[in-house]
C-alpha cells in the first residue's frame, strides 16, 4: 500500500476520533523535488498537494533537491493549519555555483565581464 495513502488514512482516522475536520496543507517548491519535514519528520518531496493534517500549528523545513549543501539553503516555515482550510506554501529556492580552481585565485568571466 502506498506509504502516502497509508499516511493520510492514518491522520484521518486521528481526525476522526477526535471529532476534528482535517485541514489540507500543500507544499510546492521551485525547482520542484525538495525534501519536506514536517516537525522534524520526513515526509516526502514536493510537490505534496493536499496533505490532510490535524488542525495547528506546524513547523515545516525545506531542503533543495540535490543541492550537495544540505543546510546551505534549508527553508524553515511555520503555518497554522485550519480545518477544513487547505493551506498552501511556495518556497523558491536560489541557484548557487561553487567554484574551487588549482592554483587558488582564478578569475571568472561570464558573457566577457570578469
Amino acid at each position: 500500500m502506498n506509504k502516502w495513502l497509508v499516511g493520510i488514512l492514518i491522520l484521518w482516522s486521528s481526525a476522526l476520533a477526535w471529532a476534528q475536520e482535517p485541514g489540507f496543507l500543500t507544499i510546492q517548491s521551485h525547482p520542484a523535488g525538495a525534501s519536506v519535514y514536517l516537525d522534524s519528520v520526513w515526509i516526502g518531496y514536493t510537490p505534496m498537494p493536499g496533505l490532510a493534517v490535524l488542525p495547528g500549528k506546524y513547523h515545516i523545513t525545506l531542503y533543495p533537491p540535490a543541492s550537495g549543501l544540505w543546510n546551505w539553503n534549508r527553508q524553515k516555515i511555520s503555518v497554522t493549519v485550519h480545518s477544513g482550510e487547505d493551506t498552501t506554501i511556495q518556497v523558491n529556492f536560489s541557484s548557487y555555483i561553487w567554484i574551487n580552481s588549482l592554483p587558488p585565485g582564478a578569475f571568472i568571466r561570464t558573457d566577457s565581464q570578469l
